[in-house]
C-alpha cells in the first residue's frame, strides 16, 4: 500500500474512457462495472472498472534513485477530456467542438498511442536490437554515449528489478496546456 497519496494501480486504458460503458450510469464512483470478453476463455464477465487494462505503478521507473512517473501528468489529460465526453454523450456533433477540445482530444489520442504494454514490448525490443546491432560491429553498448540498456542485467539496466513487469518503463513529455499552436 502506497503512502505517498500516489495511484497504486495505474490504468492504460483510463477510467474516463470505461465510465462510458459502465452496466449502471447511476453506480457511485468506484463502484463501476463493466462487461467484459475474455477472447481465450470464450467467458463473459464483469469487473470493477478500477482493475480492467491496468498494471501496479505501471507509470514508474526508478533512475538514478529517483521514481518518475507518468500518472500525474496523464491523468491531468485526462481530467481535460472528461467534460468533453461527457458533451459529446449528450450531443454526437463534432462541430460543437473548439479548437481547444480539439486540441485536447487530440493530445489524448496521442498520448494513448504509447501508454499500452504493447507499445512499451516494442521500445524494449528495439533497445536490444540496437544493442545486438551495436555488438555484431564489435562494440560495446555500455561505451556508446547515451546509450543505455533498458533491461541488462546487473548495473547495466536502468529498469533491472523491474523484470516482473511486462516492459520497458517509457518517460514522454507532455503539456496539457494549449500553447496556442
Amino acid at each position: 500500500m502506497r503512502t505517498d497519496g500516489k495511484a497504486e494501480v495505474q490504468h492504460y486504458v483510463p477510467q474516463v474512457l470505461w465510465r462510458l460503458h459502465v452496466k449502471d450510469a447511476s453506480t457511485k464512483r468506484g463502484s463501476e462495472h463493466v462487461w467484459c470478453f475474455d477472447k481465450k476463455t470464450q467467458k463473459v464477465f464483469s469487473p470493477n472498472i478500477r482493475g480492467v487494462l491496468a498494471g501496479t505503478r505501471f507509470y514508474e521507473v526508478e533512475v538514478n534513485g529517483e521514481t518518475l512517473s507518468l500518472e500525474e501528468p496523464l491523468s491531468e489529460i485526462e481530467g481535460l477530456l472528461a467534460p468533453i465526453l461527457g458533451r459529446l454523450v449528450l450531443e454526437p456533433k463534432l462541430a460543437s467542438l473548439s479548437k481547444e477540445d480539439r486540441f485536447t482530444i487530440a493530445s489524448f489520442c496521442a498520448a494513448q498511442m504509447v501508454r499500452t504494454p504493447r507499445f512499451r514490448d516494442r521500445v524494449k525490443d528495439m533497445n536490444e536490437g540496437v544493442a545486438v546491432a551495436l555488438r555484431k560491429r564489435g562494440i560495446d553498448p555500455a561505451q556508446v554515449s547515451n546509450f543505455q540498456m533498458l533491461f541488462g542485467g546487473g548495473d547495466q539496466g536502468i529498469l533491472d528489478g523491474y523484470a516482473g513487469r511486462r516492459a520497458a518503463k517509457i518517460c514522454i513529455a507532455f503539456s496539457c496546456e494549449n500553447s496556442g499552436t
